[in-house]
């Protein structure tokens, strides 16, 4: 981002929302510029979606262990996470409907901390 000396910049969109983040990698911004999913504040074995734009938001997914690792393909939507203790799991992301599928858990890939 690049701004010329002493100007103002202000946000498009503010969260609502608490997302729990220590790494770059425990949350994403989508493409559209409205959606962002991350791990929940309140319980780091979930996740949570929010839409920027409303401030409408919804939790999905249980995990053994805090989630550390969020990666999600836009194309497919598509959407891996995977917990401390190596734990993969696979989902559908359907913003429209708001919904998320569990696709497939991978099970225990042995990354991560062990």
């Amino acid at each position: 981002m690049e701004q010329s000396n002493f100007s103002t910049v202000s946000p498009v969109h503010v969260s609502s929302c608490r997302f729990g983040v220590q790494y770059e990698n425990q949350f994403v911004f989508l493409d559209d510029g409205k959606h962002v999913i991350g791990v929940d504040a309140s319980v780091s074995t979930r996740l949570l979606v929010e839409d920027l734009t409303t401030g409408s938001s919804f939790q999905f997914g249980k995990h053994s262990h805090i989630v550390s690792t969020i990666i999600f393909d836009e194309e497919s939507n598509t959407l891996l996470a995977g917990d401390w203790d190596g734990h993969v799991v696979q989902y559908t992301v359907d913003l429209a409907k708001k919904k998320i599928s569990h696709i497939k858990d991978h099970g225990n890939l042995q990354i991560g901390f062990l």
